[in-house]
């Protein structure tokens, strides 16, 4: 799951912004320029089902385990993200993550009515941000395969408990203090473990610092699960923080008691499936600017 970024953003960080959180609507012809969509491509091998547990810890690792063990995956979603820092605000989102193993390869659209399309795309040795609304991109040079092209999107946009996440990190997800499988439902037309579980100080610090600025400790942070009985890939996913205290910004008024709130389901997933290189080609669309990175200090942290 991707979530804002603090709101005292240079204008290069802003254009960076997986989506420019409160822009006005997108003009007709940037919309004409986004990326064609495309449907869900044939399944390949799925992973082998799993023996149940009823061990959360367990099932947190195997679904890390799941996406690192997967040769492709395509996964579309969809989301709505509510938080206040200056002002509430309530957006909802769809995204489609594609990712192959093989080269280091991963395709990432979000879109949004308010903000519009954004696009980051790797063929396993540049990661090329594509912002529609500016029609503006950056690119940036990638290593490590694929977990280096998923800890490159993550130092663009905050990822909680996502795949690119799940991919980036070690063998447990980054952050979680505790959990317990509170239930079994289905979830995306599937059997799954529900998880609960809240996050560490120091992750709810770093949340702060790249939402507001402030590494602060919230007040009350958790998340909720589903995760697919079988092969515990994600189903759906919530999350909140809600932080108590005034907290100034670089410029404009301060942040006060700030929080965010976001549910995510996963409307499509396709294990393995057949991905060629030429859908991790970017070809940047008329009349689009290259903003030059010169520095990593450029870059949002």
């Amino acid at each position: 799951m991707q979530v804002p970024r603090r709101a005292g953003l240079s204008a290069m960080a802003a254009l960076l912004a997986l989506a420019a959180w409160g822009c006005g609507p997108q003009d007709r012809a940037s919309a004409r320029s986004a990326p064609p969509a495309a449907g869900a491509p044939a399944p390949g091998t799925p992973l082998p089902a799993l023996p149940e547990t009823r061990d959360a810890g367990v099932a947190l690792r195997r679904m890390v385990a799941a996406y690192k063990r997967l040769d492709s995956l395509y996964a579309a979603s969809e989301a709505t993200v509510e938080y206040k820092f200056a002002a509430p605000v309530r957006v909802f989102q769809t995204g489609v993550l594609r990712y192959r193993k093989q080269g280091g390869m991963l395709d990432f659209v979000v879109e949004d009515p308010a903000s519009g399309t954004n696009r980051f795309v790797c063929d396993g040795t540049t990661l090329v941000n594509h912002t529609l609304l500016t029609n503006q991109f950056t690119r940036t040079s990638v290593r490590g395969g694929l977990p280096g092209a998923a800890r490159a999107v993550g130092r663009l946009v905050p990822q909680i408990l996502s795949p690119l996440s799940l991919l980036a990190g070690g063998d447990a997800p980054a952050g979680v203090a505790g959990a317990r499988i509170v239930r079994t439902e289905s979830a995306g037309g599937a059997p799954a473990h529900v998880v609960s579980g809240t996050f560490t100080p120091d992750y709810e610090r770093q949340i702060a610092g790249r939402c507001f600025g402030a590494p602060a400790r919230a007040a009350s942070s958790g998340f909720t699960a589903w995760l697919d009985r079988g092969t515990c890939l994600i189903r759906r996913l919530r999350v909140q923080f809600a932080w108590k205290g005034r907290y100034a910004q670089e410029s404009g008024p301060p942040v006060v008691d700030p929080w965010l709130r976001a549910d995510e389901r996963y409307t499509e997933i396709v294990q393995n499936p057949d991905l060629p290189e030429s859908l991790f080609r970017f070809i940047a669309p008329r009349g689009a600017q290259e903003i030059y990175v010169e520095s990593p200090s450029q870059l949002p942290r």
